[in-house]
Formats: structure tokens, sequence, C-alpha cells
């Protein structure tokens, strides 16, 4: 017989804020603190006690029916037990603290300042609750307000004593069905908001957003593979026909055959200029913070806390830098599926960038991860429930794709023909995976913040996150194709590609222009364009980013030629 989950129910017209249930915690887990001193859940205080005018409240884990951070974990260090608790192992986690973003409460906390960092929060005394025995905290209250028992229960319990004292407490138990509810459950005698608590959170679990991004997974993948091949095959056997139509045009007319390209010439010599300078005192200035990075926490060189565990890193490096390279699968794509063989000249260098930008990717991650080492751990750990789970897998995969694309440029270097051939027979599939994994991922990059609706201004928080930040990825990638292709031509000794650049802005201009309609569609539909106008910093940096990111950017690239004047424009690396 399945045991049913336990909970707690927190009465806090009953707590008298002596802090027994802190003292009680601090103790099953062997921290030696002082209870009078814990002003809020960290790392050695699983528990804490916030007063709030005259009413005292426990802040502890709320061991969600259906945990947020359960469902993010991309390798399951966190678990949610049948008879309630949701318990964390650290030998699982990667300390990407996913889970401390997707938690609503707030309640996961972190070491910092530990060069093998773990997440901290309660256990719901698990391994008392498995000797058959209540939990450290409900046993040592004196007064009654914390009581341990089978949920269902506790909530029987609740109501009874509203209806019994209706105007002693709120007429709602807290926990009973936010987002899905929790076991520990809250009866107060103010607003449930005065006391720090979400409100408004809604009674759907927060994971389903995730998983219905998520289910689209199969349907793309095997209609978008199709739909990609079929256009493959369409254009390809387009294009055998016509090269057979002019060999025989040629062979009529005696034409001779076309000339090569003459070979590209010689990279010019190192000089070591300003912007490499720069370059190599950042990098000497990084070895020293990656050493202490290493040595003594992430909270040794980041400004980074419980409240704020992603910062600019995350947000710029990982998430911006993926979407850069997003000029790799969008470039191939345009000359492999579609034959647009005019952009085969930038084939090349917008991979290299792409597989370049790639490994900086994975360079961050080593960085940012509290444990690096498991890097490794979703081969083996799987929960597919996780967006971090499926992003992980789509960048090892396209990663791999791209290195495979760029093979035939070693293979050629080394003379082996008969392995360039083998590549060259392989590109359409390749190109084919490599958009279906790109497509997955760029998007899925968006439906990571699908789980935390209460950190998002509603100008920006939105079930269409992931395709605005896929089509946002093309719009930067196609911009950055235009830098590489500055850099790279002057690291080749090349001239700037000016008509192909100049197409490759009108597609900008028009990948601009659906970004736009998609962001502003999106905005009318939820009825929140009006937040543009109040005037909130959210509104001004909302203007801030319309500005900069289409408005600017498309009046630049729509001018004649504006995109190879704005290569030209770029500094000397």
């Amino acid at each position: 017989m399945t045991a049913q989950p336990n909970g707690l129910l927190i009465d806090t017209t009953q707590c008298v804020g002596c802090g027994a249930c802190v003292g009680a915690c601090l103790e099953a887990h062997g921290v030696d603190a002082d209870p009078n001193q814990i002003t809020g859940l960290s790392e050695i205080a699983r528990t804490a006690l916030l007063q709030k005018d005259d009413v005292w409240r426990r802040q502890l884990c709320m061991h969600c029916v259906t945990p947020s951070c359960a469902s993010v974990c991309p390798v399951e260090a966190l678990q949610k037990t049948p008879e309630g608790p949701v318990v964390y192992d650290a030998s699982r986690c990667l300390g990407c603290r996913y889970c401390m973003q997707a938690c609503p409460f707030g309640v996961p906390a972190y070491t910092w300042l530990d060069a093998n960092p773990k997440v901290v929060k309660c256990d719901f005394c698990v391994e008392r609750q498995a000797r058959g025995e209540p939990t450290a905290c409900s046993a040592a209250c004196p007064a009654g307000a914390t009581t341990f028992g089978v949920r269902e229960d506790l909530i029987r319990e609740a109501h009874q004593r509203i209806d019994d004292a209706p105007d002693a407490y709120q007429p709602h138990v807290y926990g009973e069905h936010e987002i899905g509810g929790t076991s520990v459950l809250y009866l107060s005698a103010v607003p449930f908001a005065s006391l720090g608590l979400p409100v408004g959170l809604g009674d759907d679990p927060l994971p389903d957003r995730t998983r219905r991004a998520l289910a689209r997974i199969p349907g793309i993948v095997s209609v978008g593979g199709a739909l990609l091949w079929a256009v493959w095959w369409i254009t390809n056997r387009r294009e055998e026909v016509a090269l057979v139509e002019a060999e025989r045009e040629r062979e009529r007319a005696a034409l001779p055959p076309p000339e090569l390209e003459p070979a590209p010439a010689p990279a010019p010599r190192f000089r070591l200029t300003f912007w490499r300078s720069v370059f190599v005192v950042l990098a000497v200035v990084g070895g020293i913070l990656t050493a202490i990075r290493y040595g003594s926490g992430l909270g040794s060189v980041t400004n980074l806390n419980d409240q704020v565990p992603w910062g600019l890193w995350v947000g710029f490096d990982v998430l911006c830098g993926v979407g850069l390279a997003a000029g790799g699968f969008t470039i191939t794509a345009m000359v492999h599926l579609f034959h647009a063989h005019r952009f085969e000249p930038i084939v090349r260098p917008t991979v290299l960038t792409a597989f370049l930008g790639y490994l900086l990717v994975v360079v961050a991650l080593v960085l940012d991860l509290g444990r690096p080492w498991n890097l490794w751990h979703p081969l083996v750990m799987w929960n597919p429930h996780s967006v971090m789970f499926e992003v992980s897998w789509c960048v090892m995969l396209y990663t791999t794709v791209l290195s495979l694309e760029l093979s035939g440029m070693v293979f050629e270097r080394l003379g082996w023909a008969r392995a360039q051939r083998w590549q060259r027979n392989a590109t359409a599939p390749l190109v084919v995976v490599g958009v279906l994994l790109s497509t997955l991922h760029q998007s899925s990059l968006g439906a990571v913040y699908l789980i935390v609706p209460g950190k998002l201004h509603p100008l920006w928080y939105t079930q269409n996150l992931p395709w605005i930040f896929y089509v946002s990825a093309i719009c930067v990638g196609l911009a950055m194709v235009v830098v590489e292709s500055r850099f790279s031509s002057r690291a080749f000794g090349r001239e700037l590609e000016h008509e192909l650049l100049s197409d490759i802005g009108r597609i900008l201009v028009g990948a601009l222009a659906v970004y736009a309609a998609l962001r502003f569609y999106d905005l009318v539909s939820r009825g929140v364009l009006a937040e543009a106008f109040t005037g909130s910093y959210e509104a001004r940096m909302f203007w801030v980013e319309i500005a900069l990111g289409l408005l600017i950017p498309s009046a630049l690239f729509a001018a004649p030629g504006g995109a190879a004047q704005l290569a030209g424009a770029l500094p000397r690396a």
C-alpha cells in the first residue's frame, strides 16, 4: 500500500516566535549556530522565523506537490519522494542553480564560498520520517503552531479551524491549491501577502508550462525533419537537372570548363594590435580570476547570492552567445537546403564562428557551473521533463554536428580525398540535423524562463518566449555573419563580399520585421501593450530594446550597401 504524503500545517495565529523550531532544525542537521541570530534562509539555516508587524511566520521549503525545482533539474539532483519530501542529492548536482531560479518561494540557498558547492534547503526531516517520527520542528513547537501529519488530514483540520472560528482566520488554506498544492500549509488571520507569501501564482503547477513546450519536440523533429529533407531533395533535384543541362550546353558549344577560384592570398603575419593587446590583458586577468574562482567558490569573484543566482555571465555569455552563433545553421540551410549558392563563400567562416561560439559557451559553463566536473552527468542521468536537460543535449549534439561540418577543411588540408568525399556526401543530413537541433535549443533557451512567471515583467513574460527567442536568434546570427565577415577578410587578406553582405542585410531586415510583428502581436494579444506607456523603468527599458534591437539595425541594414559599410567600419582585430 502506497503511503499518503505528509505535510505541515503552520497556524500563524498560534506562533509565539519562541524560535524552538529553528533551534530544533539546526540541532537535527548538526549545525552549530545560535537560533536567535537566524534571520532568514541561508546555507546554514533550513528554516527561519520572520516577523511581519505582530505576526510570526515560518519560512522553509514548501515541498510542492509538483515541485518546480525537481522539474527543472537536468540530472534529477532534486526529487520528490512519495512521502512528501523534496530531497537533494549533491553527488548528482551540476551546480547550474536553475532550481534556485525556478523556486517561486525563493527557498534554496547555495554555498557560494565553497570550492565544492551544494544547494541547501529543508529536507522535511526525511530520515526522521523514514523512522516514523515527525519533523524536528513540529516536535519542538511548544505552542502547537506547527502540526505534522498526513497532508489530506491537515487540510481537513485547517478547514475545520476556519469553520469553528471564521473571524480568526482568512477564509483560505494557503498551499492547498497554489501551483498545484504544497506540503506546507498556512493559516493566517491577516492576508497572506502581508506575511511575505507570494500570491497570484495560480493553481496550475508551474512545470506544466515547460512541459507544454517540451511536448512539441517530437512533432518538431519528425515533421520538421521530413519537411527539411523534402526541401533539400526538391532543390537538389532541380540543381542536378540544371547541371546536366549546362554540361550538355557546354559540350554543344565546345565551351571550356569553368575556371577554378584563385587560391586565397597567404595570411598576413601576426601583429600585436591594440585590440589584441587588450585581449591579452583580459586573458591574464581572467586566468587569475579563474584560479580564485576554483579555489574559493563562485562567491569569491562574483556578486551572486541566493536571491540572484544567475548574473550577466549566464544572461550574456551563455544565452546571447548561443544566439550569436545562430548564423551557422541559418547560412548552411540557405546554401545546402535551399541552394542559395551565392552565399557559399561565407559558409565556412560562418560555421567556424558558430563552432567557436559553442566552444566558448562550453568554456563559460565550465566556469559558471558550481560543479563542472559533473558536466557529463546529463549523458547518463536523464530528466526529460527539464528544459535544461534538452538544451544540454542539443548543445552537445550540435557542437558535434558543427565539428563534422568543419571536418571537410581538415581533410582538405591533409589531402584525404576519400574522407572529403564522405564528408561532402554527409553534408545534407548534417545540415538537416543541425537545423533541427538549433531550432530546438534556440527556442528552448526561451522556454527556460517559462517556469518563472513571477520574476519577469509582463512586457517580457509570455508563453511565446520560445518562438520569440528563436526568431531573435536568427536576427542576431545574421548580424554576426556581417561581423565575422569583416574579421575573416582582414585575417586572410581577402576583400569583403560587399554584394553578399548587402543581401544578408536585406534578409536581416525581413527577419527583424518578423520579430517585430511577433513581439507586438504577443503584447496586444495578452493585453499588456499599455505597460509600455506607463513611464516605469521597465517601460523605458522596453523602448531602449526596441530602439537598439529593431529600429536602428533595420535603418542601418536597409540602406543601400548598409551591411558592407557597417562591416568596413568595424575595428581591425
